[in-house]
């Protein structure tokens, strides 16, 4: 079984003038970031129990 765990580094901010373009908001609407999404895969035996799962 392979189990994914994902890394999420994200923040409210304030778009700059070409996002708020975009998205037809304005620049004082703070808007959420997403700065970085990474799966980390791990793997793990079919026969392992809950309590032995990496955190």
């Amino acid at each position: 079984m392979t189990i994914k765990n994902y890394e999420l580094h994200i923040s409210w901010v304030y778009p700059d003038e070409t996002v708020a373009d975009f998205f037809e908001i304005k620049t004082d609407q703070k808007v959420l970031k997403l700065e970085r999404l990474r799966a980390i895969p791990r793997s793990l035996s079919c026969t392992s129990s809950p309590t032995s799962i990496p955190v």
